[in-house]
């Protein structure tokens, strides 16, 4: 069901863009032919390669629980042993190439999401030191080490995961509360009217 939800607006899309861009080809800065659509399947131009790469996780995850029979930490290495591969090895074919580059993410956010707490001063903190630290390491990225940018980066999508899914926790608590909110008030308001 994912996949589908996922490949019919990547198609529908994809087809649409290149189309528009080989119509329109006189106004564009980058030109696209039909060599664009005929590799649809395994040179996903940008914007659209992130919905194949999320497709193409939404596959093989699924697969690997059932196989490694959900043992998380286990699914974890072989993320991050597919990550190390993917340093040293390019395949050339998209749909293995993403599950390699970005399984180990798709992943995180996966047992983050099923390990947080919701706590919301502690994700107001965590989002204001984890921006700070940002603007400063972006400021000073031209002076690091090019073996200690890699470690960054993954300490960095490790925070920006935690922060979002956080984030997007306390947005659907908020949301669930204000729910019940109305809908007590709503029932006040129906007693209220029936007494008169």
């Amino acid at each position: 069901k994912k996949v589908i939800n996922l490949m019919v607006p990547y198609f529908v899309f994809y087809i649409i863009f290149i189309s528009l861009k080989l119509l329109f080809s006189k106004y564009v800065n980058t030109e696209m032919g039909i060599s664009e659509i005929i590799n649809i399947l395994n040179r996903p131009i940008s914007p659209f390669w992130f919905l194949y790469a999320l497709m193409s996780l939404f596959t093989i995850t699924p697969i690997l629980e059932k196989l490694l029979k959900n043992k998380k930490y286990i699914i974890m290495m072989v993320f991050i042993s597919l990550k190390l591969i993917s340093l040293f090895v390019k395949t050339n074919l998209f749909f293995l190439d993403s599950i390699m580059n970005y399984g180990i993410y798709f992943y995180l956010g996966k047992f983050i999401n099923d390990n947080v707490d919701i706590n919301k001063n502690k994700n107001i903190i965590a989002s204001i030191i984890f921006f700070i630290t940002a603007m400063c390491y972006y400021n000073i990225i031209e002076f690091v080490p090019a073996h200690l940018k890699y470690i960054i980066s993954i300490i960095f999508a490790i925070g920006g995961i935690y922060i979002s899914i956080n984030i997007f926790k306390n947005v659907k608590k908020c949301k669930k509360t204000v729910d019940e909110n109305r809908n007590k008030c709503y029932y006040i308001r129906v007693a209220a009217d029936k007494h008169g």
